[in-house]
């Protein structure tokens, strides 16, 4: 028999959900990385997930499907990144508030990955990426573009 399988690699994050819940669980990545060497980061996978994810919750066994679109941003563990570090060197960061559907407010720096020339806050959120990054509290989180009602920049880093 042919084995079709593709190895993962669970990844305990907690998904801030639009309707204000919050899941804390297991969601399920490739072990390698279609881009480079090594497993697949969080920000990678953001950009490729289905719309309807499978997610292990911590608390129980039984494995649930979550529409992603209905997820305002996951939240991943202290100390993993959402994207290589090494392609983050020399990019300025912006201490921004998200204020977002559901009514909830994250605070936190967001790297503005662009070129020199398009480095404004307005320009990282009319990239083609679905996703950004916000670190908060040394945790990152990858945020749904689509859920952001308004931002209000504080300054740089």
């Amino acid at each position: 028999m042919n084995d079709y399988s593709v190895p993962i690699a669970p990844l305990r994050v907690t998904m801030l959900l639009t309707d204000g819940r919050t899941i804390d669980g297991d969601v399920f990545l490739p072990a390698k990385s279609p881009l480079r060497d090594g497993p697949m980061l969080a920000g990678e996978w953001a950009k490729v997930a289905p719309p309807f994810i499978p997610v292990r919750p911590a608390v129980g066994h039984e494995v649930m499907i979550v529409n992603r679109h209905q997820v305002v941003a996951f939240a991943l563990p202290v100390g993993v990144p959402a994207e290589d570090p090494v392609e983050l060197l020399d990019t300025p960061a912006q201490h921004v508030a998200l204020e977002m559907t559901g009514g909830l407010r994250l605070e936190g720096l967001m790297a503005v990955a662009m070129p020199r020339h398009q480095r404004r806050v307005v320009d990282w959120l009319n990239a083609q990426d679905a996703h950004l990054t916000l670190e908060v509290d040394g945790r990152a989180h990858l945020v749904t573009k689509a859920h952001i009602v308004r931002i209000i920049e504080l300054g740089g880093a």
